[in-house]
């Protein structure tokens, strides 16, 4: 909604008294979350407007109002998961008008499956939710214009590097945001599921740790992280959803973004960047994002085909596979090949220096009469034998065969 505008415009008085009895009643029980509660008044305030002079008992009389609306919600935009929301809201107010009950009005109010939903949606539709990298470094250039210049940077890296809803966003505390040995965290205390302590270890929040370092509130635990800095009736008061939503709108247009971008599309990015490239399992991410495995898979997780074969090769680049034993049946028979000529000119080789010491031996032999210097000679003899083979087997073939020269020399 238009900055400015009162939620309540166009909304009978009448309609409105059932509207805060609706959500008065159900804090009462205390069975649903408050954000729950909160976006089922959303829903039953649009659909006031909706009515216009028109009252809700009006809808339980007369079912064809009910489907006026869903016609309504059909032709202006709404996509499938979104016209199921405000259904869900619709059948929890008008069994609540109805003391329990469902009144006829509700028998068109149907739920589109998850199969119909893909019939329905364009196939690049989750795709295009996701904010680019590019997008996110426009939009955090840009933010450093808007008139909150340190909060605005701050809450776009949060949006992008934790993936939070706007409503957990604006729920951060002093106390629980900062930086450990384990790096950056914030905490989330109200959420869909339930509270957490998140961190992140791969970005350093430049602009998050200044923004907490200059906070008018720093050092005070309890105090609201996100804050108008307006000088109106929210002054220096926690900012709520429908915040997040206008500065993330202003900053878009400030970068000259055209396509459609929300606090959601950093989530979707957060998710696919955690799960896709940086390794959080579906278990971890479960946790970290405050959701359900299956919401994830079904609502986040895009492109899935195509990633799985983009992360499996950049898997292979960094892991030593152990080759198939074909592929070491042929690398051994290559070796083989290359190499058994010149095993057997090295065998020759060591033919002709064992004949050739065998000769020198039998030359000296006689002419030697000193028992100590016949064992010398032996042992000299062995010991350059070791040499030459110990060359050989280093692949120093050239050096071997100068060694062996050399060698026939000094014992003839």
């Amino acid at each position: 909604m238009p900055k400015g505008i009162d939620p309540w415009h166009d909304v009978s008085s009448a309609n409105r008294k059932v509207i805060d009895k609706f959500e008065e009643d159900l804090t009462l029980r205390e069975d649903r979350a408050e954000t729950t509660i909160k976006g089922y008044k959303d829903t039953m305030i649009r659909y006031a407007r909706f009515l216009g002079k028109r009252t809700f008992q009006d809808v339980v009389d007369n079912p064809e109002i009910m489907n006026e609306w869903l016609l309504h919600v059909k032709s202006n935009g709404y996509k499938v998961g979104s016209r199921n929301t405000e259904k869900t809201g619709v059948i929890v107010f008008f069994k609540w008008l109805n003391k329990g009950n469902k009144p006829e009005c509700l028998e068109n109010v149907r739920f589109v499956t998850k199969k119909q939903a893909k019939q329905y949606e364009d196939p690049e539709a989750n795709k295009k939710k996701e904010i680019t990298e590019e997008d996110y470094q426009l939009m955090l250039e840009a933010s450093v214009k808007h008139p909150e210049s340190l909060q605005v940077p701050a809450m776009i890296e949060v949006l992008r590097w934790y993936g939070c809803r706007p409503v957990e966003l604006v729920s951060m505390n002093i106390g629980g945001t900062g930086k450990d040995e384990m790096g950056v965290y914030i905490t989330i205390k109200h959420s869909k599921t339930h509270t957490r302590k998140i961190y992140v270890k791969d970005y350093d929040f430049p602009h998050l740790l200044k923004y907490l370092d200059k906070h008018p509130f720093r050092g005070q635990p309890d105090k609201p992280v996100w804050i108008s800095y307006y000088k109106r009736e929210k002054h220096l008061q926690r900012l709520d959803s429908n915040d997040v939503y206008q500065r993330v709108r202003r900053v878009k247009i400030i970068a000259g973004i055209q396509h459609k971008l929300n606090p959601y599309s950093f989530r979707h990015r957060c998710m696919n960047y955690r799960i896709l490239e940086n390794g959080l399992n579906v278990q971890q991410a479960s946790y970290f994002f405050g959701t359900d495995i299956n919401t994830i898979m079904q609502n986040y997780i895009h492109n899935k085909q195509e990633n799985y074969v983009k992360w499996l090769q950049n898997q292979n680049k960094d892991t030593d596979l152990k080759p198939s034993y074909n592929e070491l049946e042929e690398e051994k028979q290559k070796l083989e090949s290359e190499y058994e000529e010149r095993f057997k000119h090295l065998e020759e080789k060591m033919s002709i220096l064992d004949s050739a010491m065998a000769r020198s031996a039998r030359q000296h032999k006689p002419e030697i009469n000193n028992e100590k210097i016949i064992q010398d000679y032996y042992r000299l003899r062995e010991g350059l034998s070791k040499v030459y083979n110990q060359l050989l087997a280093e692949g120093k073939t050239d050096e071997a065969e100068q060694f062996r020269q050399l060698a026939e020399q000094g014992l003839t």
